[in-house]
């Protein structure tokens, strides 16, 4: 019975765990989206200021 009552607490710490763990890569998730998503605008807009130029350039 002892031994149930262990595996039931480790259990119940693993699952805790997990949720803290979810829980601490949430935001961490969240601003790298974000980071990813200026990245990839600022590539699109000097790419294409890129491609402006070079238009300009070949006129």
């Amino acid at each position: 019975m002892k031994s149930l009552q262990v595996f039931l607490a480790r259990g119940h710490v693993d699952m805790s765990y997990k949720a803290l763990l979810v829980l601490a890569l949430l935001p961490l998730q969240q601003h790298f989206t974000t980071m990813t998503e200026i990245v990839m605008r600022n590539l699109r807009s000097s790419v294409s200021h890129c491609m402006l130029v070079t238009v300009r350039s070949h006129r």
